[in-house]
């Protein structure tokens, strides 16, 4: 099993460096780095569908400081070609906020209060980790499947 430890470099070790888990993360590598180039397509038949009530949510562009505008154009920008998002043209529109990072930088976010309040509460959440994690003293293996999370006592 991995050991906490200290170093410089900020990271999280859960696993041995021989597993079969490690193995097949480095076998996939490209997937799981920090500044992966995302496939400009995603083929899958996943529709993702969020249930709302009434019309469709809009909002009008807010006006942002110049420099608050370049960043977040920046940002796109980026995002856009990392093929992390793409242009739209939905009926839906959420007004973008600009939120302080650290002192002097910004991070675009979205707000998104409005379509809060016209989606319909899912009747069967995921799981809070909150709710559950008092069942994970004493364990050291946990193992995620489907949407629920089992936890195997180590041996």
């Amino acid at each position: 099993m991995g050991r906490a430890g200290f170093s410089e470099i900020p990271n999280v070790k859960t696993i041995s460096g021989n597993s079969e888990y490690h193995e097949l993360l480095n076998r996939y590598k490209g997937i799981t780095k920090l500044n992966s180039t995302f496939p400009k397509a995603i083929k899958h038949n996943t529709l993702h569908f969020i249930p709302t009530s009434g019309p469709p949510v809009t909002a009008r562009a807010r006006r942002l400081h110049p420099a608050q505008l370049k960043v977040a154009k920046q940002e796109f920008e980026y995002m856009l070609e990392k093929g992390i998002c793409r242009p739209s043209r939905s009926n839906w529109a959420s007004p973008l906020h600009m939120v302080p990072k650290g002192s002097t930088d910004w991070r675009p976010t979205g707000d998104y209060r409005a379509l809060n309040r016209v989606t319909k509460q899912d009747k069967y959440p995921v799981p809070h980790l909150q709710d559950f994690s008092h069942y994970l003293k004493g364990k050291n293996i946990f193992q995620k499947l489907i949407s629920f999370v089992r936890i195997i006592k180590s041996q």
